[in-house]
């Protein structure tokens, strides 16, 4: 519980930055016309009246029955900023919800179009998206969707990204998919019905029902080179070969140590999340199903129209923690908003152009996703002795 007030206390922080208000309450308006069941005169939807709160009083709903209402609380700006800034006042439905939604505003998603970013209406990324645009595109080359074809049917696993030339790195739970772990090898043999390959198109929905390596942007993935033991990673080898766009395409460089100071410092994860897999977790038992529904429209303003997609997702780093025994494990925290089949997205510095990690959990909307420290990979490289051959 005091993560999410932490959490909410930091959403709250960045309320105060005037292009983001614009952006919340465009999301707010989009989310209310996606799906208010009531119609005014003209036809257009319009927010019923119980969703709305008077802005000139945004305490009015710490009363026992709007505590059992949460939907009271779910209209305006002001009552945002309010649960936000002391979110020890309201309920844990009241600060769940209202983290959610802001969330959804502060660090949406942003597909990739023809080599190019396009930032949508987002009046508080676009400065700085705009100004990272050259070290996207060149890494975002380099992100591909790791795709298993068996028994006529494919599907998307997760993501990976070019590490070294024809090494891609993903997550072991990713891995596990299609390979051995304790053998260390790929749980398939060549030649089998099935196969795995890394697609690097910007859209693959296509990919899922097209033989594989019929786009240049597909290798198969060969070997596997080492699954960690104790961190959420993977290094592959890819069919280099078969190939000129993975030929072609520039490892994604390491950064050897975290920015400082950490916190705030700018970044942006580029993957696949597939939104059909898991968008909201857990909803308050509170809000009943056209509440509920008035959440999800939201939450799928920035996913749902580009299921299937190539995304830059951008965020802050909130933390560096360390967890579990000897040797305790390095976990990178950040904000950027993560969903299943984000797994292996590497996170970006937005201003170096340098991985920072690589990602894999999203515990929820409601807590910082997680990523392993890139100077973590940078220590397994040299372990492994790759960097030396490559």
């Amino acid at each position: 519980m005091n993560e999410l007030f932490q959490r909410a206390a930091r959403m709250g922080a960045l309320l105060d930055d005037s292009a983001l208000q614009r952006d919340v309450e465009h999301l707010l308006s989009a989310g209310q016309e996606r799906t208010s069941p009531h119609r005014d005169s003209d036809d257009r939807f319009r927010v019923s009246p119980e969703l709305n709160l008077d802005s000139r009083s945004p305490l009015s709903f710490r009363d026992s029955s709007a505590e059992r209402h949460p939907k009271r609380f779910l209209g305006t700006y002001q009552s945002f900023r309010e649960v936000l800034r002391n979110p020890s006042r309201y309920s844990v439905a009241h600060v769940e919800a209202t983290t959610r939604l802001v969330s959804a505003a502060a660090f949406p998603a942003f597909p990739i179009k023809d080599r190019k970013l396009t930032i949508g209406s987002s009046a508080f990324w676009k400065e700085r998206l705009l100004a990272a645009q050259p070290q996207l595109a060149s890494a975002a080359e380099s992100v591909g969707c790791i795709l298993r074809s068996e028994r006529n049917t494919v599907r998307p696993l997760g993501t990976a990204w070019l590490l070294l030339p024809s090494v891609i790195v993903t997550n072991r739970h990713v891995a596990s998919l299609f390979c051995n772990i304790k053998d260390q090898r790929l749980s398939f043999a060549p030649g089998s019905p099935e196969t795995v390959w890394l697609d690097g198109r910007e859209q693959i929905n296509d990919s899922l029902s097209a033989p594989p390596f019929q786009s240049q942007r597909s290798a198969a993935v060969v070997e596997v080179l080492h699954i960690d033991k104790s961190y959420d990673v993977a290094l592959l080898r890819i069919d280099g070969a078969a190939t000129t766009a993975w030929c072609q395409a520039e490892p994604i460089q390491l950064a050897h140590a975290l920015p400082t100071p950490l916190k705030d410092h700018e970044v942006a994860v580029i993957g696949y999340p597939d939104y059909q897999r898991n968008v909201l977790g857990t909803v308050p038992h509170e809000f009943t199903d056209e509440e509920y529904q008035r959440i999800v429209g939201v939450l799928t303003e920035s996913f749902m129209p580009n299921q299937g997609r190539k995304l830059v997702q951008p965020g802050l780093l909130t933390e560096l923690v360390r967890r579990g025994r000897e040797p305790q494990l390095q976990i990178l925290r950040h904000s950027c908003s993560t969903l299943g089949g984000n797994s292996g997205s590497v996170v970006l510095d937005l201003s170096s152009g340098k991985a920072l990690g690589i990602h894999y959990a999203s515990p929820d909307w409601l807590q910082d996703s997680e990523a392993v420290p890139a100077p973590v990979l940078c220590e397994l490289l040299t372990r492994l002795r790759l960097d030396e051959h490559h």
